[in-house]
């Protein structure tokens, strides 16, 4: 039997057919942004439609908070029309099979606990850099989703005490990859969206010295993220998941980071292992199935 799964984020939807061996197909990107909760789901039915094969269910990953269980949705996340609807239920509807949703953060932690780099791990947890940051944790070996399903809630933390709530004080600021292109565009006077992540690592990979020196401060942002975290959780291993993720230069720099702040502290703290999600940024596709046989067997 074969799946739709699908992947919304903040710029756009990721698309692919799975299998019961979770082997991906045909795996398509659309940078798509949707302006209507009518128009978004209408795109999955015709998609669903005009895919020419039998088609035994829908696993979405989904850039916001909800009840995986009833699949009713919380906050939409980018997608503010979607607060308050029941995405699982009005596909279930309309496309007739079944239909699962959860967190993308929680995904990509599914598809690592299940499959991936966190298979052995007990205690850990994934964070997914992208448009902000999807947080998802694991506690005992089982996802920690908290009473109202917002535990790693990252995007929202608050990074300087000293003001109230305003998306400029969030950790979706900093560490989300935008932080890379807005600082360099800033610092030559580009054009927003003049530059791209993949050609900001490009430059950085070639020793450009600004795009450095915006990684380092980048890596340091999420070296204090994931102490503050190791203070609270003492987990065994923490795992870099997005499209970033793909790049070595990230990882060796961060755990550079991690492990002179770790060294700094007068008692002895062991740091999380570092790793990178062994599904890149597929592991929130992989991740919504894993929650989609859960969830429907």
């Amino acid at each position: 039997m074969k799946y739709l799964c699908l992947d919304f984020g903040g710029t756009g939807v990721k698309y692919a057919i799975i299998d019961e061996n979770f082997q991906l197909y045909d795996v398509n990107k659309e940078n798509k942004i949707f302006q209507s909760h009518d128009e978004m789901i209408t795109w999955v039915v015709d998609l669903f439609k005009t895919i020419h094969m039998k088609l035994s269910g829908i696993a979405i990953s989904y850039c916001g908070e909800m009840n995986p269980f009833t699949g009713l949705i919380k906050n939409g996340g980018s997608y503010r029309f979607n607060d308050n609807k029941n995405i699982k239920q009005i596909l279930w509807s309309k496309c007739h099979v079944p239909v699962s949703i959860e967190n993308d953060g929680n995904c990509a932690a599914l598809a690592e606990l299940y499959r991936g780099s966190l298979k052995e791990t007990s205690n850990g947890a994934v964070l997914v850099l992208g448009t902000g940051v999807g947080c998802a944790i694991i506690i005992n070996g089982e996802l920690y989703r908290g009473c109202n399903y917002f535990a790693g809630a990252a995007t929202f933390s608050l990074i300087d005490s000293k003001h109230d709530f305003d998306w400029q004080n969030t950790f979706g600021l900093i560490g989300g990859v935008g932080y890379l292109t807005r600082n360099y565009e800033k610092r030559f006077a580009l054009e927003r969206n003049s530059i791209d992540g993949l050609a900001f690592f490009n430059k950085a990979n070639h020793n450009d010295i600004a795009s450095l020196e915006i990684l380092r401060d980048y890596t340091k942002n999420l070296a204090r993220y994931i102490f503050n975290m190791q203070m609270l959780l003492d987990l065994e291993n923490i795992s870099i998941g997005g499209g970033i993720s793909t790049q070595p230069l990230l990882l060796t720099m961060l755990k550079k980071e991690v492990s002179d702040l770790f060294d700094c502290i007068p008692v002895p703290v062991t740091p999380p292992e570092i790793k990178v999600c062994h599904y890149y940024n597929d592991a929130n596709l992989i991740g919504a199935f894993c929650w989609y046989k859960k969830a429907n067997f």
